[in-house]
């Protein structure tokens, strides 16, 4: 089944996989869990000098090191669309269950010296 969530994943996705070698460069944090939002700033971005990713809705947060903000760099980052009804990827149970309140989400993965997982559902994208 095709949504505009997943659509936006998908273009997230792209973005997140360019982003390969940019600097994290500042990570905002806000709210309380379920309604909470993160700003990822990432800089020196190949195509397009820096981007700003904004999650919202964010039900699961985890960082490795915040000391690490604003000089780590970019190995790997994807977005993964997760359907209200149905499977989801190997790997989610270990980060949040699916249950019937929850709509669609959105799983961040960001892999270097900063290791960043997220479950959101919302995603918007801005590149400077």
């Amino acid at each position: 089944m095709s949504s505009d969530f997943a659509a936006s994943c998908a273009r997230a996705d792209v973005v997140a996989r360019r982003c390969v070698g940019a600097v994290v460069d500042r990570l905002d944090v806000s709210g309380a869990a379920g309604s909470g939002v993160v700003d990822l700033h990432l800089a020196q971005v190949a195509d397009a000098g820096g981007v700003v990713f904004r999650f919202e809705s964010v039900r699961v947060l985890s960082v490795s090191d915040l000391a690490l903000v604003g000089e780590a760099f970019v190995d790997e980052m994807s977005v993964m669309h997760l359907p209200k009804t149905g499977a989801w990827p190997p790997g989610t149970g270990s980060i949040i269950d699916l249950h019937d309140e929850m709509g669609e989400q959105a799983w961040v993965r960001l892999h270097g010296p900063l290791v960043l997982a997220l479950v959101c559902g919302a995603i918007t994208v801005d590149a400077a």
